[in-house]
C-alpha cells in the first residue's frame, strides 16, 4: 500500500513538472510556471515561491524570448528588429542569453564578497589607528599618547569607501573558466562571450560593494565595541 502511495505520489509530481510552462527571458533567465492570460503585449505568468504560495506576474512580451510549453514545445518570441533594439539574429541572440544564464547559474562571487568585506573592513581598521605625534613633535614639548588600533575616531573614509570599490571591480579581467560553461562549444561564439562577461561584470561588482559595505560596517562595529569596554 505504502509503495503504491509513494509510485502515485512522484507520478503527480512528475506530471506537474512536465505540466509547467518555461518563460526563456532575454536576460538569461528561465522562470517555471503557467500562463494564465496572454494579452496583446505582455503575459500573466503564475509561479509557486519555495514556501508554496502562488504569485502571478506580468511579463511584457518584449523581455521575453522564448516560450516552452508543457510538453516541451518552444515557441521564439524574439524578432530581430533594430528600431526597437533587437540588432541580433535569433541564434545570435540565444547564444548571448545562454552566456548570460551560464554567468547568472555558474559564476561564482564567493571571493568577491570576502575580498571586499577584508577591504572594507581593513581600511576602516587603518583609519581608526592611532600614530601619536612624531619624533619631531615630541622634541618640541608634545605630550605622548598611546599609539594603535581604534584609538582615533573614524573619518569619513570609511564610509565612502565603498564607493570606489566598483571601479576597482570594473577594471579586473578574468578569463571565462570552463567549468562554469554549460557547453564547450558555446566559447566559440562572440555572442555567448559578452553575454557572460555582461552577467559576470554585473555580479562582481555588486558583490564586492555589499562585501565592503559588510566590512567597514564590522570595522565600526569593532571600533565602538573595544572602546566601549575600554
Amino acid at each position: 500500500m505504502n509503495t503504491k502511495i509513494t509510485i502515485a505520489f512522484v507520478l503527480l509530481i512528475l506530471c506537474n513538472v512536465r505540466g509547467q510552462d518555461k518563460l526563456l527571458l532575454t536576460n538569461g533567465r528561465m522562470d517555471k510556471g503557467e500562463i494564465i492570460a496572454d494579452k496583446a503585449s505582455k503575459l500573466e505568468f503564475k509561479t509557486h515561491k519555495n514556501n508554496g504560495k502562488e504569485k502571478v506576474i506580468p511579463y511584457y512580451k518584449y523581455r521575453i524570448f522564448s516560450i516552452t510549453d508543457g510538453e516541451g514545445e518552444e515557441s521564439v518570441c524574439y524578432k530581430k528588429d533594430s528600431s526597437i533594439g533587437n540588432f541580433l539574429s535569433e541564434n545570435r541572440m540565444r547564444m548571448h542569453i545562454y552566456g548570460q544564464r551560464d554567468a547568472r547559474d555558474n559564476f561564482g562571487i564567493r571571493r568577491y564578497v570576502v575580498g571586499g568585506f577584508l577591504l572594507g573592513f581593513v581600511a576602516t581598521t587603518f583609519d581608526t589607528y592611532e600614530f601619536g605625534p612624531s619624533k619631531k613633535e615630541l622634541a618640541n614639548g608634545a605630550a605622548p599618547i598611546p599609539t594603535g588600533f581604534f584609538l582615533r575616531d573614524p573619518s569619513v573614509f570609511p564610509a565612502l569607501f565603498p564607493l570606489t570599490i566598483p571601479f576597482g571591480a570594473n577594471l579586473l579581467t578574468t578569463r571565462i573558466k570552463k567549468s562554469d560553461v554549460s557547453a564547450i562549444e558555446y566559447l566559440n561564439s562572440e555572442e555567448y562571450i559578452e553575454g557572460f562577461n555582461k552577467v559576470k561584470k554585473f555580479k562582481r561588482i555588486k558583490t564586492s560593494f555589499l562585501g565592503s559595505l559588510l566590512g567597514s560596517a564590522m570595522g565600526f562595529i569593532c571600533f565602538y565595541t573595544i572602546n566601549a569596554i575600554r
